[in-house]
């Protein structure tokens, strides 16, 4: 397990006569030997935090470490089921049978992720990343869940269409760097 800080967004706060700079997040990244797998919990540094879980690779491009750098890259792709914390301080919550989505705001920041059913869906300032997998059945769970995704793309597609300087291709996401491990 790797906790540390995260410095996103052009006005990062800082405090103290040193200027010291105050995280814009906390995430913790996770490898489980026995299983293999790995995933990430990202919180907001907020006064109502929003947190998620999101892969280890999304998390590596977005802080721009890689906590397992031994790993190898296909580990790091898919998060793996993490233990859900309580609503309402978390924003990545399972859609109940019949039930909305939580509030995820496509494109908003960094840190927001949801579940319905077994599909994460993580949004980023930049792009959208879905993985896992979800059946839609013919029922009242399954109708719950096509609703929550088309509500989720209706808003992506409002967001993309509104937004005059939408560019042809965003790059793709900066590898992390590795670094020597200090401790070693």
């Amino acid at each position: 397990m790797v906790t540390g800080p995260a410095f996103q967004g052009q006005a990062l706060e800082t405090i103290g006569p040193d200027a010291v700079l105050v995280p814009s997040a906390t995430c913790k990244a996770i490898h489980d030997p026995r299983s293999g797998g790995t995933g990430a919990y990202v919180c907001s540094n907020a006064a109502a935090p929003r947190c998620g879980t999101m892969s280890v690779a999304t998390l590596a491009g977005t802080v721009g470490i890689d906590p397992f750098p031994a790993l190898p890259d296909g580990v790091k792709q898919t998060a793996m089921a993490l233990p859900r914390q309580g609503e309402p301080l978390w924003s990545r919550a399972s859609t109940p049978p019949g039930g909305p989505m939580t509030k995820l705001k496509p494109f908003a920041d960094d840190a927001a992720s949801i579940s319905v059913g077994e599909l994460t869906i993580e949004s980023g300032l930049e792009r959208i990343a879905l993985y896992g997998s979800l059946d839609l059945t013919r029922d009242k769970q399954g109708l719950a869940h096509a609703r929550a995704l088309a509500a989720l793309l209706d808003q992506a597609i409002q967001i993309l269409e509104a937004d005059p300087s939408l560019p042809d291709a965003v790059p793709p996401p900066v590898a992390p760097k590795t670094v020597k491990n200090p401790f070693e």
